[in-house]
């Protein structure tokens, strides 16, 4: 379970890689802006890391990486629900 956590932490960062040219071509920026947004995008993922880190340290490594998983779900599916169901 933890690995599909890592690997999917891997693959979010490496997309954005692969996605530079195709986002500099887009949006009409320079490289050097692309690589400064990457980089703050780094540090709050960094960030988040060591407050998770904290947090299992606190309540488990288990309950903490379900309850960070369950967040993530919603958090996506969360603008996919008809305004209805939002209210």
């Amino acid at each position: 379970m933890y690995s599909l956590g890592m690997l999917l932490a891997t693959i979010n960062s490496g997309t954005l890689i692969i996605a530079l040219p195709d986002l500099e071509r887009s949006l009409n920026t320079s490289l050097l802006e692309l690589v400064w947004v990457i980089l703050v995008y780094m540090i709050a993922s960094t960030v988040l890391v060591l407050s998770a880190g904290r947090l299992s340290d606190q309540f488990g490594r288990k309950k903490a990486y379900v309850m960070a998983s369950s967040c993530s779900r919603w958090r996506r599916w969360g603008p996919d629900l008809p305004p209805t169901a939002r209210s």
